[in-house]
C-alpha cells in the first residue's frame, strides 16, 4: 500500500534536520523555496498583462459606445 506524500508538508514520522542529518529538511526547504520564489515573477507578468488588457478592453468598450 503506497502512501501519497506532498512536498513541503510534515508527515507522520518526519524528523527535524538534527535527527535525519538534515537531508529531508534541506529537501523540504529547497522545494518550498522553488515553489514560493519561482511563480512570483511569472505571476507578476500575468498580473501586468491582465492590467494592460483591462485598459485595452475599457478603451475599446468606450470607443464602441460612441
Amino acid at each position: 500500500m503506497s502512501k501519497e506524500v506532498s512536498h513541503g508538508q510534515a508527515q507522520d514520522g518526519d524528523r527535524g534536520a538534527s535527527e535525519t542529518g538534515g537531508r529531508n529538511a534541506d529537501h523540504r526547504v529547497e522545494c518550498y523555496s522553488l515553489r514560493h520564489r519561482g511563480p512570483t515573477d511569472g505571476l507578476k507578468k500575468v498580473m501586468d498583462q491582465l492590467a494592460e488588457m483591462k485598459v485595452q478592453i475599457a478603451a475599446l468598450t468606450e470607443r464602441d459606445q460612441r
